[in-house]
């Protein structure tokens, strides 16, 4: 009996150990999933549809589709390590980074009563505007519906 205390002592200690080991090492991890996750504070979709610029270059060539944008929630609601986690052209991409780089600081993800910093996805929706079938009319532009 004394034997399996003993393992299972050394077994806790050295995970304990461990565990110190890591957090000396890293302080301020960075969470994936928390109580209470980071939000911006305001409309998000408002300021996405007034910052978020489509390249001329990207409806010149047709390109449209959905970028992910990644970035980490800092504790006090900056954000850092903005980078694409699935792109689709470079301009899109760009586009997206200078969007999300633009935000004003969120409300910080809490984790046990503790701001954290939270690793958080967005993406990015980039649709072509379509012509009304409607307002095709060769003598006057056609209108673009959003």
């Amino acid at each position: 009996m004394k034997k399996l205390a003993l393992a299972f002592f050394t077994f806790h200690f050295s995970f304990f150990t461990l565990l110190a080991q890591t957090d000396s090492v890293n302080r301020n991890p960075v969470f994936t999933l928390v109580q209470q996750m980071p939000r911006y504070n305001g409309d998000i979709t408002k300021f996405l549809t007034e910052h978020l610029a489509y390249p001329q270059a990207a409806m010149d060539k047709g390109v449209q589709g959905t970028v992910y944008v990644t970035f980490v929630v800092e504790k006090d609601g900056s954000l850092s390590g903005i980078s694409i986690r699935q792109g689709l052209e470079h301009s899109l991409d760009s586009a997206a980074m200078a969007c999300i780089r633009s935000m004003p600081k969120w409300i910080a993800g809490m984790r046990d009563g503790q701001k954290v910093r939270v690793q958080y996805s967005i993406p990015l929706q980039f649709n072509l505007p379509t012509i009304e079938p409607s307002s095709v009319n060769p003598a006057t532009p056609p209108r673009i519906k959003n």
